[in-house]
C-alpha cells in the first residue's frame, strides 16, 4: 500500500512540475501533447485519400489537404502561425475624407430639389481635411475647424428635428 501511494504521489508531483504524467503518454510510453496523441486540426477523412488540415480564417472552415501527416502538421503549424501575425485579418483601406465628402454632396443633391445648397459649406470642411485618411480625422481637429470658422463671423449650423412653425 505506501509503494502505491509513493508512486501516485511522484506521479501527481511530477505534473505539478511540468510533467506530462502517465495519461498523456502513447502506449510506447513516449509524452504526447493531446491525450491519445491526436493532433489540434490534422484529421483523415472518411472517404477521402490523404491527410486533411481544417482551420478557420475569417469567420469560415477551410480544408487544405495533405500526402502525409507530417506535412499536414507542418501546414497547420505554418498556418496558425500567419494567422498569428495577422496576415488573413483584413486591413482596413484608407478613405480620403475628400471622397467621403464628395459622395455625400452627390447623395444629398439626389434627394433634395435645390442642388448644391451644401457644396460651400462642405467646401470648408473639404479644404480642411483634402486628402487625410477620415479614420484619422481627430474632434481635435473638428474643434480647429470649427475655431477657425467662428473667427471669421460664420455661426455653426444648428441642425433640430423638429421643425419650427
Amino acid at each position: 500500500a505506501l509503494a502505491k501511494t509513493l508512486t501516485t504521489w511522484n506521479s501527481a508531483d511530477e505534473r505539478l512540475r511540468g510533467g506530462k504524467g502517465p495519461d498523456l503518454q502513447d502506449k510506447e510510453g513516449n509524452d504526447v501533447a493531446r491525450k491519445n496523441g491526436k493532433d489540434r486540426g490534422v484529421t483523415q477523412r472518411k472517404g477521402r485519400e490523404g491527410w486533411w488540415v481544417r482551420l478557420y480564417i475569417e469567420g469560415r472552415e477551410r480544408w487544405y489537404r495533405c500526402d502525409t501527416k507530417a506535412q499536414a502538421k507542418a501546414l497547420y503549424g505554418r498556418l496558425k502561425g500567419e494567422q498569428r501575425e495577422g496576415k488573413y485579418f483584413e486591413k482596413p483601406k484608407a478613405v480620403p475624407f475628400r471622397e467621403i465628402a464628395e459622395e455625400y454632396l452627390l447623395v444629398l443633391d439626389a434627394r433634395r430639389k435645390r442642388k448644391g445648397d451644401d457644396q460651400a459649406r462642405m467646401g470648408r470642411w473639404i479644404s480642411a481635411f483634402r486628402d487625410q485618411d477620415a479614420a484619422t480625422i481627430s474632434p481635435r481637429q473638428i474643434g480647429k475647424v470649427l475655431t477657425t470658422l467662428r473667427m471669421k463671423g460664420n455661426k455653426p449650423v444648428r441642425f433640430s428635428g423638429v421643425s419650427r412653425s
